[in-house]
C-alpha cells in the first residue's frame, strides 16, 4: 500500500478534485462488491466502511479525514483482493503440509499501478491477478449458475426404494426427470424433460441424460440409478457451491504455467491426464496414498525415464503393508516376482528361513529390503517417469 502511494507522489487515486469517487472509483467498487464471483467474501475487502463513507460523500459531509480513509480503504481493498486472486485467501500448507507447488508471484501495487495507467483499469488489475487457466474461468462460471440454480430453490432430492433401470416405470421418475432439468449441461436437461415431465417410464433419452451425469461424475455409465448414482444426485446445490469455491481456491494456488505439455495428475478421481497444448493425449488409471499416508500435491519437471523399471518398495509400504502378507505366508515374496535383501550384505534372503513371528515393520527395515523384478506385475508398469 505505502508503495503504491510512493510511486504516484501521494496523489490520490480514487476521490476526485470535488470530494466524491472517480468513475474508476466507481468501478472498483463494483468489482469488490463481486468478489463472490471468485468465491470471495466481499465484506474482507471493507465494503462496509466504505459504504458508509460514500453516503457520507455523496451527502457532502465528508470531512478530509473521512475522504482520506476512503481513498486508502478502497486501495487496500483492490490490493488484498489482488492478493486473494493471485496466491489464495489460505496458505496452502496450513491445510496440506505436502504441498509444495510453485506458486504465481507478482508485485501488486505495480500490477494496479500499470493497470491505471494502461487503462485497463481496476478489471484489467484483477483479470491479471487471477489465475489465467480456463479451468479457473469455467469454474467461475459454474458458480454464478449455481448460485442462480439455489436462489431459484434448487434442485431437489431423489428418494430412495431400489435401483431404477431404463425401460422401467416408476413413481419417482418424474422427480428424477425434474432434478437433472435442472443439470448445468444443456443436453441433460433436454433428455430429460423431452418425454414430459410426468412421464414415469425411463425412457431411452432419460437414461443417456443419466449416463451424461454418471461420466461427468466419475460413476459408471451404465445408465441405472443405484446407491452411488442416487448419492451423487442428492448432493445439494449448497453443497456444490461450497466445492466449487474450494476449488477455485486450490486453482489460485497453481503455478501460472504448467507447461505447454504437462502431466495432471487428479488425485481425488484417481486419474492422470496427459495434456499436449489445450488437449488431453490420454487419460491413466493412477494409485494414490491413504488418506493417512496422503499422496503429496507438488509440481516440477520431468527428468527422465525408465523402462522396465524394477519397483523398491518404500519402507512404510513395506513395514504397514507387506510385512503382515509375508508373514502370513512367506511364499508371497516370490509370488509377487519379489526379492527378500538383507541391508547388511545387500545379498538375497530366502523368506522361509527367517523367523517372522516376532518381527516389527522397524525392524523389518532395519534388516530387510523389499525389490519387485521388472515385468507385467510390477507396481510400477512398463515405464517410471522420474520427477523430483
Amino acid at each position: 500500500l505505502p508503495a503504491f502511494y510512493l510511486a504516484r507522489g501521494f496523489e490520490p487515486a480514487w476521490v476526485g478534485t470535488d470530494g466524491g469517487w472517480t468513475l474508476e472509483a466507481d468501478r472498483a467498487r463494483v468489482l469488490l462488491a463481486g468478489a463472490a464471483d471468485h468465491g470471495l467474501e466481499p465484506a474482507a475487502y471493507h465494503r462496509d466502511a466504505l459504504a458508509r463513507l460514500s453516503e457520507l460523500m455523496r451527502g457532502g459531509s465528508a470531512t478530509v479525514l473521512d475522504r482520506m480513509d476512503a481513498e486508502i480503504l478502497l486501495s487496500d481493498g483492490l490490493l488484498l483482493y489482488g492478493s486473494h486472486l493471485l496466491l489464495g485467501r489460505v496458505d496452502p500448507t496450513r491445510v496440506e503440509p505436502e504441498w509444495i507447488a510453485n506458486r504465481r508471484e507478482a508485485a501488486l501495487d505495480t500490477l494496479l499501478a500499470a493497470a491505471l495507467a494502461g487503462g485497463r483499469g481496476v478489471r484489467g488489475f484483477a483479470e491479471a491477478a487471477a489465475p489465467q487457466q480456463p479451468e479457473y474461468r469455467r469454474l467461475v462460471r459454474a458458480l454464478r449458475n449455481l448460485r442462480r440454480t439455489a436462489a431459484s430453490g434448487g434442485w431437489g432430492t431423489l428418494a430412495g426404494g431400489g435401483a431404477l433401470r431404463p425401460d422401467s416405470t416408476d413413481a419417482r421418475i418424474p422427480d428424477l426427470r425434474r432434478r437433472l432439468a435442472r443439470s448445468p449441461e444443456p443436453a441433460e436437461r433436454e433428455q430429460a424433460s423431452s418425454g414430459g415431465m410426468d412421464n414415469p417410464v425411463y425412457d431411452t433419452a432419460l437414461a443417456e441424460a443419466v449416463r451424461s451425469f454418471q461420466r461427468r461424475h466419475g460413476l459408471a455409465d451404465d445408465g441405472v440409478v443405484g446407491d452411488r448414482t442416487l448419492a451423487a444426485l442428492n448432493v445439494s446445490v449448497e453443497q456444490h457451491i461450497v466445492q466449487v469455491e474450494v476449488n477455485l481456491e486450490r486453482w489460485r494456488w497453481l503455478p501460472a504455467d504448467l507447461g505447454r505439455r504437462h502431466i495432471r495428475v487428479n488425485a481425488a478421481a484417481f486419474t492422470t491426464q496427459v495434456w499436449d497444448a489445450d488437449t488431453v493425449a490420454f487419460t491413466l488409471r493412477s494409485i494414490v496414498g491413504r488418506q493417512y499416508r496422503s499422496t503429496p500435491s507438488f509440481n516440477g519437471s520431468m527428468r527422465y525415464l525408465v523402462l522396465a523399471p524394477y519397483w523398491h518398495v518404500p519402507p512404510t509400504i513395506a513395514a504397514v503393508d507387506k510385512l503382515p502378507l509375508i508373514k502370513a505366508d512367506p511364499g508371497y515374496v516370490a509370488a509377487s516376482r519379489m526379492t527378500l535383501f538383507s541391508t547388511a550384505t545387500n545379498t538375497a534372503v530366502d523368506p522361509f528361513s527367517v523367523d517372522w513371528s516376532g518381527v516389527t515393520g522397524a525392524e523389518f527395515n532395519r534388516r530387510f529390503r523389499l525389490r519387485q523384478e521388472p515385468g507385467p506385475s510390477n507396481a510400477l508398469g512398463n515405464v517410471k517417469f522420474m520427477f523430483p
